[in-house]
């Protein structure tokens, strides 16, 4: 078996600072909101109390912001309950909720998904927005639009993909029929590994892709290869069931971006050993 490892695997920047800063952030009186980053595997190695409210975590002790961001409401409410606020949102996510705030009057469109704490948090900085998830929104972007006399400013989530991205811009188009500022913010590594992910699959025989359940990205990587090649999505190594890819002769392996490094390299170093 020939085994093809993506130039890009393991931690980007933003989950790795994340990472970094919490272990250093950490005492008796830290409290997570949510979970730091989508890894469970990760987030169990940090010790912390994860809670899901600003409401479970005492007067003056210290919260920790997750790196998808929060709204500004859970900003507000830490500040009146005089926590200590240790914000680890992704640059990416900050520049975002920047540049919404900025056309706050203009009507904002976020391409993405609507539960997703990212989203959540950046909506939060719009007067006037919609999140389009699939093409059943689109149906209330046309109501919307009827009436609406606003500029219109159109977003993406970081971790959809491109594809998905410039597909849904052309139907919004399509349905505005006036101009629309279009604000593509994919994360370049997101990007890359989008891109490296169509590569593997193109040129090898199955794609294994590793990464929590949870992960968004993670789960654009299968979505973009198993349309294309035999994929397999795992979380580690252990999930893997070995006998069922025995007979495969070039083997593809990449990772989302919240996906530790030695997760990956043991499960490339059992593969070696058992069909190398």
């Amino acid at each position: 078996m020939e085994i093809i490892i993506a130039k890009n695997i393991g931690f980007c920047f933003g989950v790795m600072r994340a990472i970094t800063e919490a272990k250093k952030e950490i005492d008796e009186n830290t409290y997570f909101l949510g979970d730091l980053i989508h890894n469970k595997n990760v987030i169990d190695k940090i010790s912390g109390k994860v809670v899901n409210s600003i409401d479970e975590i005492p007067d003056k002790a210290k919260v920790i912001i997750r790196t998808h961001g929060v709204s500004k409401n859970i900003i507000k409410e830490a500040n009146e309950k005089k926590l200590t606020i240790v914000d680890l949102t992704c640059p990416k996510v900050v520049k975002v909720h920047k540049l919404v705030s900025e056309r706050k009057n203009n009507l904002i469109v976020i391409i993405g998904k609507k539960n997703h704490p990212e989203i959540i948090g950046t909506v939060s900085y719009a007067n006037e927005y919609i999140v389009i998830e699939d093409e059943n929104d689109l149906v209330e972007l046309t109501k919307l639009l009827e009436t609406n006399k606003k500029k219109i400013s159109v977003f993406s989530q970081t971790t959809i993909s491109n594809l998905e991205f410039v597909s849904m811009v052309n139907k919004i188009k399509r349905i505005a029929k006036t101009y629309i500022e279009i604000i593509p913010c994919i994360c370049p590594v997101v990007e890359e590994r989008q891109k490296e992910v169509c590569t593997l699959a193109s040129t090898c025989d199955l794609v294994i892709i590793v990464g929590d359940l949870n992960s968004s990205n993670t789960k654009k990587l299968y979505e973009s290869s198993i349309s294309i090649k035999d994929t397999i999505w795992i979380q580690n190594k252990d999930e893997l069931d070995f006998d069922k890819i025995k007979d495969y002769k070039k083997v593809g392996i990449i990772s989302g971006t919240s996906t530790d490094i030695e997760v990956v390299n043991l499960l490339i170093s059992e593969l070696k050993n058992k069909f190398q």
